[in-house]
């Protein structure tokens, strides 16, 4: 990853897009000496929505799990434990 300034990507914000599109580069976008954005692909971005999609789905997955133990430990079946 590079970095760029607010001020350098405004001025040559062409340069910027074509090394992301075409040189498969990111930047880490800096403004008065702090962390403000990314500059990233499309097919970047795509896989990092992809992850976040994934990661809810999995979160879901995980309380549906923990709801269906907690409601089986009620009934007081065999073997149920809770975490």
């Amino acid at each position: 990853m590079e970095f760029v300034t607010n001020t350098a990507l405004r001025q040559q914000l062409g340069h910027y897009l074509s090394q992301v599109s075409f040189g498969g580069k990111r930047f880490l976008i800096y403004r008065h000496g702090r962390e403000i954005a990314g500059l990233v692909s499309a097919r970047d971005l795509d896989r990092i929505e992809e992850f976040d999609r994934k990661s809810v789905r999995q979160k879901e997955l995980e309380y549906m799990m923990r709801a269906e133990a907690w409601e089986r430990a009620k009934r007081g079946e065999p073997g149920t434990v809770i975490r």
